[in-house]
C-alpha cells in the first residue's frame, strides 16, 4: 500500500468524526502519517462550524499526534514544525503561565525544523513571527513612555 493511499485510509475517519476510529489512530507507528493527523486535526479545529468543545478536544488530539510523532522520528523537519504549531496552540487553553513556559520549546523545535530543511518557507515565517512577538512583549514590559 502506498503512503498517500495509507494517509487517507487514516486520515478519512478523522475526517467523518467517528471518535473510536479516531482513537484508534493513536496506535499508528508512521511519524509521517502523525503529524500529518496533528495537521489535520489542528485544521479542523480552525473551522468556524467546530464547537469551541470539539476545538478544544482537537487542538489537544493534535498535539498527542505530534508528540508521538517526534517519539518516532526526532529527524524530519515537518514533524517538528507541527510539534511547535501543536504546543503553541494548547497555550490558548492553559493560560498565559504555560505559553510563556512553553515558549522556547516552540522556538527550539521552529529551529530544528529550520536546521532539517532550510528551504522550509513555513517554518522560517513561523520562526519570525516567534521573534516579533518576544520583540513586541519585550518593548511593553520595557517601554517607559
Amino acid at each position: 500500500m502506498s503512503g498517500l493511499s495509507r494517509f487517507w485510509e487514516v486520515l478519512t475517519p478523522l475526517l467523518e468524526g467517528r471518535e473510536g476510529e479516531r482513537k484508534k489512530r493513536t496506535e499508528c507507528e508512521d511519524a509521517e502519517i502523525l503529524w500529518r493527523l496533528a495537521r489535520a486535526s489542528r485544521d479542523l479545529a480552525q473551522l468556524s462550524s467546530t464547537s469551541a468543545e470539539e476545538k478544544k478536544q482537537l487542538v489537544y488530539e493534535a498535539l498527542e499526534y505530534a508528540k508521538k510523532a517526534l517519539e518516532k522520528n526526532e529527524s524530519n523537519f515537518a514533524v517538528h514544525k507541527w510539534y511547535a504549531i501543536c504546543i503553541s496552540d494548547v497555550g490558548d487553553y492553559e493560560g498565559i503561565k504555560t505559553k510563556i513556559a512553553n515558549a522556547y520549546v516552540i522556538k527550539e523545535h521552529f529551529q530544528k525544523a529550520i536546521e532539517l530543511n532550510p528551504k522550509d518557507a513555513t517554518s522560517i515565517h513561523l520562526m519570525g513571527i516567534w521573534y516579533k512577538k518576544k520583540l513586541w512583549n519585550y518593548s511593553i514590559l520595557y517601554d517607559k513612555n
